[in-house]
């Protein structure tokens, strides 16, 4: 009598193992977005908290002259912000991305006297971005026009 496992035994095995992957790999995509979202978030209110405490200790922004001109570079964003995913595009934004640093999610605008507007862009429905935004945390803190100045007291 020969040892082993006949064809019906080897199939059942297949098909039960096709069958559980097909209920994990779904749920597994699902807490890798998850996780995703949370950091954006997390990456979003860090950097708000870092801005804030970078303004109120020095009182103007990073690369700020005496004319009250900014020109924001990477490393003034570096200054103010260890978020990996903040960047300094312009000479007075700076933007937030998401998606492996592809989708510009946020872009934030600052003035001279410390206030940062903040615009949520329109992205494609199904990123990271988008749910992002659409947290209720998140959106208070987009909605809210942060100011982090006002005016300077001179001794």
């Amino acid at each position: 009598m020969k040892k082993g496992f006949t064809m019906i035994e080897l199939i059942f095995v297949i098909v039960i193992l096709g069958i559980l992957a097909a209920v994990a790999i779904p749920r597994l995509a699902a807490t890798r977005d998850d996780a995703s979202i949370s950091a954006a978030a997390q990456d979003i209110a860090t950097l708000y908290g870092d801005l804030g405490s970078y303004y109120t200790a020095r009182g103007h922004w990073a690369d700020t002259n005496a004319t009250g001109n900014m020109n924001f570079s990477a490393t003034s964003g570096r200054l103010m912000t260890n978020v990996s995913t903040a960047y300094s595009p312009t000479a007075s934004t700076m933007t937030v991305r998401t998606d492996n640093n592809a989708t510009v999610c946020l872009t934030l605008t600052f003035t001279v006297d410390g206030n940062v507007s903040t615009l949520g862009t329109n992205n494609p429905a199904g990123t990271i971005c988008t749910q992002v935004v659409a947290l209720p945390a998140v959106r208070a803190m987009i909605d809210a026009n942060q100011s982090f100045g006002g005016t300077r007291i001179t001794r």
